[in-house]
This record gives C-alpha cells, sequence and structure tokens, in this order.
C-alpha cells in the first residue's frame, strides 16, 4: 500500500449487540397504529347510547392518546427538534403539507358566559388541648362575595361554524375543519404550524403546540394533580402556578369536554388524515381507521343564550377570607 494511510476504526463503548433500528417512517406507522387501534375500540364502545358521563370518559380516553401520537410525530424535545418524527428534511420529502388554523370573523362574534357565585363564605376553627382533646378556642373567619366568571366570545377555533342551531341531522362536531383552513394551499412546517396562536386567554395567546403539550404531559404520559394553581408562603413554585392560564383554558367545557381535549383530538385527526393519504407512508396492517367526528346537540334556545348549559368550568375556586374577595373573572377569544 506504499505510504497510503490504513484504515483506523473509531473505538466504542457499551454493548455491540444492538436494538432493533426502525426509520422515521416505520416509526410513524407505528404511532398511526397506536392511534387506530383507539379509534377503533371507541367505534367499538360508542355502539348505542351512551350515557353522558360515559361519553364524555370515551372521548377523555381519546384526547390523551390524541396527545400522545401527536407528541411523538410533530412535537420536538429540544431546539434542534430531537424526537420529533416528521421533522423538516422528512415533511420536505413528502407529497403533504401542513395547512394553517381557520380564521374566525370577528363579524358575527358573541359573548358567553359561565358564572359561579358565591354570596358569602364563613368557617370556624377550633384548638384542642393536646392532653384532653377539649376545645380551647374558637376561631371564625368570614370572607364576603366571590367566585369565578368565564366570559367566551363564541365562536372559537376548533368550532368555527357551531354557530346554527344543532340538529339531529347536523350536529356541531368535533372536526378538523373546524380548526384548520383544509382549502388553503399555504404549506407549513411542523414549527410554524405548532406555533400558531389558538386563543387568546385574557389577551395572551395560546399556541398549538401549548395545548398539545399540556394535555399530551399532564393528562396522556403522566398523571400530575394540576388542582391547585396557587403557591403558599414558603412553598415551592409548581410547574402549573407558573402557567395556570393554559390549565384554567384546560378545564373551560363543552358539553362536558374541555377545550383543549377537544382541539389536540382535531390536530390529530388532522395529521392522521393527512398521513393516510400520503403514499409513502406505510399503513399498518390489520384493516382501516375510525375517523371518528364526535356530535353534539342542544335546544335551539340554549344554542343562542348567553348562558348556555352547555359551557361549564369543569374546575373550582378557593375560598377566600377577606371583606371583598371579588370574582375572578377570565374571557377567551379567537385571535384577531
Amino acid at each position: 500500500m506504499g505510504n497510503q494511510e490504513k484504515v483506523q476504526f473509531v473505538p466504542s463503548r457499551g454493548s455491540r449487540v444492538m436494538g432493533q433500528h426502525k426509520d422515521k417512517k416505520q416509526r410513524i406507522t407505528d404511532a398511526m397504529n397506536d392511534l387506530r387501534l383507539v379509534l377503533a375500540g371507541l367505534a367499538s364502545e360508542g355502539e348505542g347510547r351512551k350515557e353522558p358521563n360515559e361519553f364524555i370518559q370515551l372521548i377523555g380516553s381519546l384526547a390523551r392518546a390524541c396527545s400522545v401520537f401527536l407528541r411523538k410525530v410533530v412535537v420536538r424535545d429540544g431546539r434542534q427538534g430531537e424526537g420529533r418524527l416528521l421533522d423538516d428534511e422528512l415533511l420536505e420529502s413528502l407529497e403533504m403539507r401542513l395547512q394553517p388554523l381557520c380564521k374566525v370573523p370577528r363579524k358575527g362574534r358573541r359573548k358567553i358566559e359561565t358564572e359561579w357565585v358565591m354570596n358569602a363564605v364563613g368557617a370556624q376553627f377550633t384548638r384542642l388541648d393536646e392532653v384532653t382533646g377539649k376545645a380551647v378556642e374558637r376561631y371564625v373567619a368570614a370572607g364576603g362575595e366571590q367566585g369565578l366568571s368565564i366570559v367566551v366570545e363564541w365562536p372559537l377555533p376548533g368550532m368555527a361554524d357551531w354557530i346554527e342551531a344543532p340538529t339531529a341531522e347536523r350536529r356541531w362536531e368535533v372536526s378538523a375543519e373546524n380548526l384548520f383552513d383544509t382549502s388553503a394551499e399555504r404549506g407549513m412546517n411542523c414549527s410554524e404550524w405548532l406555533g400558531q396562536q389558538v386563543v387568546l386567554f385574557d389577551g395572551k395567546g395560546i399556541t398549538l403546540e401549548k395545548l398539545i403539550r399540556t394535555v399530551a404531559n399532564f393528562e396522556g404520559a403522566h398523571a400530575f394533580n394540576v388542582g391547585r394553581l396557587s403557591t403558599f408562603e414558603g412553598e415551592r413554585e409548581s410547574g402549573p402556578a407558573k402557567d395556570p392560564h393554559v390549565h384554567i383554558l384546560r378545564n373551560i367545557a363543552f358539553f362536558g369536554h374541555g377545550y383543549a381535549e377537544l382541539v389536540v383530538i382535531e390536530a390529530a385527526l388532522y395529521l392522521l388524515e393527512r398521513l393516510i393519504a400520503e403514499p409513502t407512508i406505510e399503513r399498518p396492517d390489520g384493516g382501516g381507521f375510525y375517523l371518528i367526528r364526535p356530535g353534539f346537540e342542544c335546544p335551539a334556545e340554549e344554542s343562542t343564550s348567553s348562558r348556555p348549559n352547555w359551557l361549564t368550568y369543569k374546575g373550582g375556586v378557593m375560598v377566600s377570607f377577606g371583606d371583598n374577595p371579588g370574582i375572578v373573572q377570565h374571557t377567551v377569544r379567537a385571535p384577531g
């Protein structure tokens, strides 16, 4: 070989035994199959009339599965997009495109509200003797009027055509077309798609990625308790307490289903339909897909009410002791 340098191999550590290699398209197929089986199970469970609470549980399960699907396929772990299956390079090689959120026209919007108010509160605290257990002293605390008001500028993204009174033939549907402009020619990469503002909460934008991450991290993949969104003196601030608005939004419910859950379902079904139509992505074995569209109906007068019974808040409010704690109010509306 003369003066030619010899080939040198780079040393490595760890086991020489390898795991199973799958490229990103194969892993997307696996994620599609996971969601396909959940949809098939939901279609089977959904046969026949369900009690409202049972239906809410079914849709909650679907939302959690959808959040995990989206977390795998489009949400990145780090600044460079680690863990995202549908990265920019792969997306550019496919024939599919991600379309923008649909615009909710300002004309025709109206305000609807759900409210919970207490005129006054009171509590009695008794200190007991450590030895005898008998009452030593009592303390009474009182608080004035307090409660919660959620004002929604209707309709919101994800419910764009929930305007005319729903009927048995034309229900208000949870569908991709109510969240995305499926006729748009504009194509977006994952970061652009996820970075779109879905709603303004008290004037602060909440992105599609934020909603997906919140459902995935606090419901889909983990089981954190986010019942309390405040921090007591001397206590370390929790993650939810640092970002309370998105958790409050998650508990604003329509027909018993959290807003974030409904948006996540629509986003997942939108992406799933495009992956199914992409010829270079292999479909999972074992049959086709159930593309479910949950639908709701209500009396005509309820659909136009300013305080409809289908708008509720699933969380609560901490009691405050003081002369005038007041009503906590939050507003939610579409951008623009």
